[in-house]
Formats: structure tokens, sequence, C-alpha cells
């Protein structure tokens, strides 16, 4: 078993070294989606961006891998719940530096891509809840929030306009219980 696995590393990590391949960047839109959080209520705090360079080896017609360092920024969310007279808010920024392995399956002009990835999440924000006892109003607020390292997995779909520009959209998914779609453009030389 371990002779087979080590042939097709093999096999894969020479095919890549003889294949045709380009740099790239490219930039995204991101718009992402949260989770409520029991009695808070999410809401977007608008669009987020991504960018993204790496280099994409073109093993045949149908096949290529491309490595890529991305940095992705999502749009930032609000959480509200009143309950009981305590009022509760938060509000989350997220932003991520992932690196990623995108193999694409190739049909003439369109792929399908299956990014998946590494990434260090950074995550900041304050949590504030406030209420009012007899006539006295109590506040407390702190920033809960830490970076950490995760995972980064989706879909994309792309289109190859001319040799050198792309079309692309997908979903990702960043291990951090949101997820966000995304659409841009590259460029390869």
């Amino acid at each position: 078993m371990k002779k087979i696995a080590i042939s097709i590393l093999l096999s894969a990590v020479s095919a890549t070294a003889f294949a045709e391949g380009s740099f790239y960047f490219g930039a995204d839109v991101v718009n992402s989606n949260y989770n409520n959080i029991s009695s808070f209520k999410a809401k977007s705090k608008g669009m987020g961006f991504a960018v993204q360079g790496g280099y994409e080896a073109r093993t045949s017609d149908l096949f290529a891998l491309g490595a890529e360092v991305e940095y992705f920024k999502q749009g930032g969310v609000e959480y509200n719940a009143n309950f009981s007279g305590i009022k509760a808010s938060s509000e989350i920024n997220v932003s991520a530096i992932n690196f990623n392995l995108k193999p694409k399956l190739y049909l003439g002009n369109l792929y399908l891509a299956t990014p998946v990835g590494a990434a260090y999440v950074s995550a900041n924000g304050t949590v504030e809840a406030s209420t009012k006892i007899l006539g006295k109003t109590y506040k407390v607020s702190q920033k809960p929030f830490t970076d950490g390292f995760g995972l980064t997995f989706g879909a994309e779909i792309g289109y190859d306009i001319m040799e050198q520009f792309t079309i692309k959209a997908g979903a990702k998914k960043v291990v951090a219980e949101s997820t966000s779609l995304y659409a841009g453009i590259g460029y390869k030389f």
C-alpha cells in the first residue's frame, strides 16, 4: 500500500513539474452569511472582498492544479438581542489569510474547482450588554475574540474568457461558523 501511495505522489509531482503553468492573481467580491446565535439575530454589515495570487500548473487538457495565497475579508456582522430588560449587542469582523490548493477539472474553457487549504483567521469585535435597574443604567463591554488557525474548503465554477482572463463564482466555508459566496475575475501571465 505504501508503494502505491508513493508512486501516485511521485507521478503527481513529476506531472506538475513538466506541466505548462502560469502565475495568476485575482479579486473577488464576497457576500457572507452568518448564523443566528440562540436569541441573537444576525445582521450583515456589508460586502467583503478577497484577493489572491498563485501558480497554476496545467497537467493535461482536462486537469490543472493551483496553489495560492489569499487574503479574505468578510463583511462584518452585528448581533442584537433584548431579553427581560437586558439589551445585548455584538459586532464582529473576520479576515483570513488562506493557503489553498485548487485542483481544477476543465471542460473546454469551463472549469470546476475544489479549493481546500489552511487559514489563519482573525476575528475582532466587541460584545456589549446594558440594563436599567432602579433608574440607573449598567453597561458591560468586552472583546472576547481570538485569532487562530482553521480550515477552508469550497467549490468554484469558472470560465476562461480568453487565455489570460477568467470569470468565476463559488462558495467557500471558513471553519468559523460562516459561509461566503463570491464572484470575481482573474488574470494569468
